[in-house]
């Protein structure tokens, strides 16, 4: 979908730790593509990608975190490897990636970060993936404020489930919680082509369908004290 909305594209680069996968994301894109198989829940790549762009020098017209995983289970049922990494690919990778990209963003460039609904409020059984998302998305807000002089935009996208192979990570498929989630489980590419029109109108925040549009008014009007005591993704 980028490289329809995204006319005189020169390349895109293509981030993530499954060389298989990223070529066949390549199969789908009509310009030219970089793969660049970096496991960004480590250090090593970040000098990598440092050093590529003060090679190349690129003129970023936008930039999309969208890597990320959770884990649905209580805290001292989860491994502390798990969490750790959670924290790593969801909040160090993506703050990093941006750090480093916006000096070479050019002017009306899109920032697209990957949060969740989950960021909305404390999620009990989902507590580290959503206090990563939160991070995400008011770090998004308040970048979106920050780069307002430079015609930077900076867009937040919170949607519900959606059906991609997260879940495969997050959740057993049995649990009654994955099956609530199947009730409201969105198309991808709706999301996606959602988040890419908010984007481009500069839009700080975007959120997909009526059913997450709810929540999220919900979370901002009701206390969460009154909501917490019946969330609980083991019941």
């Amino acid at each position: 979908q980028i490289s329809q909305k995204y006319k005189g594209l020169d390349e895109i680069w293509l981030i993530a730790r499954r060389k298989n996968r990223l070529e066949e994301v390549e199969e789908l894109i009509d310009i030219p593509c970089r793969i660049l198989d970096y496991d960004i829940t480590t250090t090593e790549w970040q000098e990598k990608y440092d050093e590529l762009l003060k090679e190349e020098k690129p003129k970023i017209c936008a930039l999309v975190n969208n890597a990320g995983f959770g884990k649905m289970a209580s805290f001292k049922e989860t491994e502390l490897d798990e969490m750790m990494s959670m924290v790593d690919l969801n909040v160090k990778a993506l703050l990093y990636m941006t750090y480093k990209s916006i000096p070479y963003m050019h002017e009306k460039a899109k920032i697209i970060q990957v949060a969740s609904s989950a960021a909305f409020m404390p999620q009990p059984y989902f507590g580290v993936y959503g206090a990563t998302k939160s991070f995400v998305n008011n770090f998004s807000i308040s970048l979106y404020y920050e780069l307002k002089d430079t015609n930077i935009t900076v867009t937040s996208v919170c949607p519900g489930p959606v059906n991609t192979e997260f879940f495969d990570v997050a959740s057993e498929d049995g649990e009654p919680s994955m099956q609530l989630k199947k009730l409201v489980m969105a198309n991808p590419e709706k999301v996606v082509k959602k988040a890419l029109i908010d984007a481009h109108r500069g839009k700080k925040l975007s959120v997909y369908g009526s059913v997450m549009k709810g929540f999220r008014g919900v979370t901002r009007v009701v206390p969460h004290k009154l909501i917490l005591p019946h969330v609980n993704a083991q019941d």
